[in-house]
């Protein structure tokens, strides 16, 4: 968990108010001339140099998990935080008690005259210990302060000096596709699930023996290419015409050794070895004299044709008629795929759903575990958002699960009046359409999402832990009403 995005998360807010509260004694000059107005001076100016400190750190961008060192010092400063919210709500405590005072003498006159002149002989020590305390909270803050840019270089000494590390474990916790589709039904695309069978039961024209035959499936995040890679591997004439099926997630790092790793898992194969060499001689081993069928799915690398040479060796083992599968948003990558593999390339860019087939996906989504029959006039509402969403399954899914929600004519009526960027925009497109989900959440649940940025980009969730976080920062509550109708498993992105 990356403690300084927490840290921040928590204490922002708290800086805040005690800039604010501080700023208001400030104004009120407690004790002119003394030395609390001196304190509390100090105090909201080391607030404010906190408040720039965090600025500082989001921009540098570092990840502190890793060093004990600056898990102290921020350690040190949360307990400095407390310390001062704890005076500053005292000193509010006592002006409060101040006016109470005031307002009792106006009431009861003489005798209440005694009354506080007996109080102050009582609270003389009280304030003193108060000011005590506020001394020492300034002073804490004041080595925090102090201790802010050294900290500073250190996270910026592990950000230069640890990054191989940090991608390493970036890659250990990204969410990784596989086989096996989580759809309950897939509608459409059988057009394109026909041209790939087509190709890969087509014989290999290449005499070369370095030839592989290769295909790349090209489209926009969410248009569905790794749901259509599923229904191909999952395909029964697939798996009669294939001795090995393999399926590797690649993501945005193209490291060699680690797609191997995955490639021989996929094989059932499991090695501890790091060297390249011996990756490559093991995989080689394993696909002669096998037809195989490979997937690598969210391919990226289109600059680095080094590791893709790397990656390709082992693979020309295989016996004829072997076929390797890409997905990619990128068409650079189709062009590096027919490079590497040294044939003609052959690719398919992958658009929307036909209208018939992404209503069919809108609604099962928008009408989820209730009968449309009972909402005819949300279908024709539903028609006509649908088709301002430019065919992209995600979307599809996305806004058909919001509305369903809502079963409201009002809501969907607002819905469809949105200005929603075309989805031809690319990638802006479908934003526009998750940000228009998104702002029509409830305020508690966008709170919700907005927690879940402070983890790294990829993180694996666990849907308990995600949970009991959200209680516990207060953000959700086991009483509140909006929530009752709410499915949390929606929230938890896997």
């Amino acid at each position: 968990m990356a403690l300084n995005h927490i840290l921040e998360s928590l204490s922002l807010n708290v800086i805040e108010k005690l800039l604010s509260t501080a700023s208001s004694f400030g104004e009120k000059q407690l004790l002119p001339g003394g030395d609390m107005q001196e304190e509390v001076v100090r105090l909201q100016q080391n607030l404010a140099k906190i408040k720039e400190f965090f600025t500082e750190i989001e921009n540098e961008g570092s990840s502190i998990d890793q060093n004990k060192s600056l898990q102290s010092w921020l350690w040190q400063f949360r307990d400095a935080v407390e310390e001062a919210e704890d005076v500053l709500d005292e000193l509010e405590y006592n002006e409060i008690e101040k006016k109470v005072q005031v307002e009792d003498d106006m009431v009861n006159g003489m005798f209440s005259r005694y009354k506080r002149k007996f109080t102050d002989f009582i609270a003389g020590p009280f304030k003193d210990v108060t000011f005590k305390r506020l001394k020492e909270a300034v002073k804490k803050l004041d080595n925090v302060a102090a201790g802010k840019d050294n900290f500073l270089l250190l996270a910026h000494g592990m950000n230069r000096g640890n990054g191989k590390h940090q991608e390493q474990w970036k890659l250990q916790r990204y969410c990784e596709t596989s086989a096996f589709s989580t759809e309950r039904k897939v509608f459409g695309r059988e057009k394109e699930k026909m041209q790939v069978i087509n190709w890969l039961k087509k014989p290999d024209s290449n005499k070369s023996t370095d030839a592989i035959s290769a295909f790349t499936v090209v489209g926009l995040g969410g248009m569905g290419k790794t749901t259509l890679a599923q229904i191909v591997y999952d395909d029964e004439r697939v798996r009669e015409n294939f001795e090995l099926l393999m399926w590797v997630h690649v993501s945005n790092k193209f490291d060699t050794i680690t797609i191997i790793k995955r490639i021989l898992e996929a094989a059932n194969m499991h090695t501890w070895s790091e060297k390249l060499e011996e990756l490559q001689k093991t995989l080689k081993e394993k696909l002669e004299s096998k037809r195989f069928f490979l997937i690598l799915d969210d391919v990226w690398n289109d600059s680095d044709g080094s590791e893709w040479e790397k990656l390709i060796e082992p693979l020309k083992f295989g016996k004829k008629g072997s076929k390797i599968f890409v997905t990619t948003r990128m068409q650079s990558v189709a062009e590096m795929v027919s490079k590497q593999t040294n044939q003609e390339a052959e690719w398919l860019k992958l658009d929307g759903l036909e209208e018939k087939d992404y209503l069919l996906l809108f609604n099962s989504h928008a009408f989820a575990s209730v009968d449309p029959e009972k909402y005819k006039d949300l279908q024709l509402i539903g028609n006509q958002i649908a088709k301002k969403l430019g065919g992209c399954p995600l979307t599809a899914k996305v806004m058909g699960g919001q509305l369903n929600w809502y079963m409201d004519e009002y809501y969907w009526e607002k819905i469809l009046k949105e200005d929603i960027i075309n989805i031809d925009q690319g990638e802006n497109g479908i934003m526009s359409i998750l940000k228009l989900s998104y702002s029509h959440l409830p305020i508690c649940l966008q709170l919700c999402f907005r927690y879940c940025a402070i983890f790294p980009e990829n993180y694996v969730f666990d849907k308990d832990e995600l949970i009991y976080m959200w209680l516990n920062s207060g953000l959700i509550h086991n009483g509140d009403q909006s929530l009752r109708k709410w499915d949390v498993n929606i929230l938890v992105i896997s």
